[in-house]
């Protein structure tokens, strides 16, 4: 893959997110990026071959070349994301800094050890999707995991609580609201027809379905 600045870089992560919000407008894109990265990154992409032929009053679009080397980089951002908040336990809010540093850095190898770790997540800790790989497709397990889906604990098992992704079911917000949020320690007591899990002399009733969307680290 050949060479492109730091800074173009930067600027196909942001290109990509507002194409995902649908703000991909060529004048408020391309200003956006005057603010944040600084002037012609639009032109400079393209006569890079990275965007498809610019047109004032058409929304900007990647080229083939320039759709992988965004993905690429988008995914490697947020899958370091959550390995900063899920492992190291750094504050969510203070992530991206050092995941902008890393998305650049870290190898195609690296990457995929990486999500094999965390258990292929789907969403980044600020709830943005995090675009599958190679090792998604093919379920890899080339290292140890260690975060798991709750539905993937048995009976008797525990483990801590690292996220819980809020958006894919309506549930989840009441689920949190009875305590079961990120951080605490939970036992499974029961696995069918629904998952019984104990937390804090609690023990709450949880659809397999739910249990899907609950990441847990497995405490021994």
């Amino acid at each position: 893959m050949s060479e492109i600045s730091y800074e173009l870089e930067e600027a196909m992560t942001i290109i990509w997110k507002e194409i995902e919000n649908k703000n991909n407008d060529y004048a408020k894109l391309d200003e956006k990026l005057k603010k944040y990265i600084g002037p012609n990154i639009l032109t400079r992409l393209e006569s890079d071959g990275h965007l498809k032929p610019l047109k004032e009053n058409q929304p900007v679009e990647f080229s083939e070349k320039g759709y992988r080397r965004a993905y690429d980089l988008t995914r490697r951002h947020r899958l370091t994301e959550r390995l900063l908040v899920d492992v190291l336990h750094m504050d969510r809010s203070k992530v991206d800094y050092d995941a902008c540093m890393f998305e650049h850095i870290i190898s195609k190898e690296l990457e995929e050890n990486i999500c094999t770790l965390l258990g292929h997540p789907e969403t980044c800790p600020h709830g943005s999707r995090i675009l599958p790989g190679d090792c998604c497709k093919n379920k890899v397990s080339k290292i140890e995991r260690v975060i798991f889906k709750l539905s993937e604990l048995k009976h008797g098992e525990c483990g801590r609580v690292s996220y819980i992704q809020t958006q894919t079911h309506p549930a989840m917000h009441k689920i949190m609201s009875l305590g079961l949020v990120p951080g605490l320690t939970i036992k499974v007591h029961r696995t069918f027809p629904a998952y019984i899990v104990e937390f804090e002399q609690t023990q709450l009733a949880i659809e397999n379905e739910v249990a899907d969307n609950i990441y847990v680290r497995k405490i021994s």
